[in-house]
């Protein structure tokens, strides 16, 4: 390998930064991630393969949820639930936090992967019960109905009824579990929704404004749920 200092300061909005974006084939880096939509995009307009770290939040943004909804970017193969990822760092970095057969390991949170490079386990259909085992068995109660969205709530991912026809709401986590051939993504429940999404969408969502959900937030029982992925069935 040749290494070679860059001219500039390393912007990716610069020409010299552009130009190795178009020479590439696969992009893979941690962009700063008060930039993450603008380095995001740059991406996309330059049609390049790439595997880059953000925050969980940021599959809320507007920017970014159409291109998930859409198929056109997804989470990577890894461990992908928005708590603690390990991340291997240099021998002499000192704020580590585990040590394994002589490597440091720092974690840090929120993180996970997105990319548009296709992977396996991204076709893995979730293995599920029927909704009146998981009422029998799990839960001992049925799935309640969010106050402003014609869904139902699912609290963990591994309690979707595989028999339910209807639109479920279930956390921001499903996506690194998400087989784009087992269900359709619809739109999310969160403080941009109504800002964000298409009329056509918030209709057929059946959203009717609470006054406590910022926007478009799920609510239920008169709180609001952290960030939900409205999907269903294919």
């Amino acid at each position: 390998l040749e290494w070679s200092y860059l001219e500039g300061d390393g912007d990716f909005m610069s020409d010299e930064v552009i130009k190795l974006r178009d020479e590439s084939d696969i992009i893979i880096t941690n962009p700063p991630f008060s930039l993450f939509r603008e380095f995001l995009a740059w991406l996309i307009e330059g049609k390049k393969k790439f595997v880059i770290i953000g925050n969980m939040n940021s599959i809320n943004y507007k920017e970014v949820f159409p291109l998930i909804k859409n198929n056109e970017i997804w989470l990577g193969a890894g461990k992908n639930d928005g708590r603690n990822v390990w991340y291997q760092v240099p021998d002499d970095y000192k704020d580590f936090h585990k040590e394994e057969n002589g490597k440091k390991y720092a974690f840090v949170a929120g993180t996970i992967w997105f990319t548009n490079l296709d992977h396996g386990r991204r076709h893995q259909p979730l293995p599920l019960m029927s909704e009146k085992d998981i009422i029998k068995f799990v839960t001992k109660k049925p799935f309640e109905s969010y106050e402003n969205y014609n869904a139902i709530e699912i609290p963990k991912v591994k309690l979707i009824p595989d028999d339910y026809d209807g639109i479920m709401g279930v956390p921001i986590s499903f996506l690194s579990k998400h087989a784009p051939e087992q269900f359709e993504i619809i739109w999310q429940a969160s403080g941009n929704t109504k800002a964000s999404a298409p009329k056509e969408i918030l209709k057929e969502l059946g959203y009717k404004a609470h006054p406590k959900d910022k926007g478009g937030g799920a609510m239920l029982n008169g709180k609001m749920k952290f960030g939900r992925i409205l999907i269903r069935h294919k």
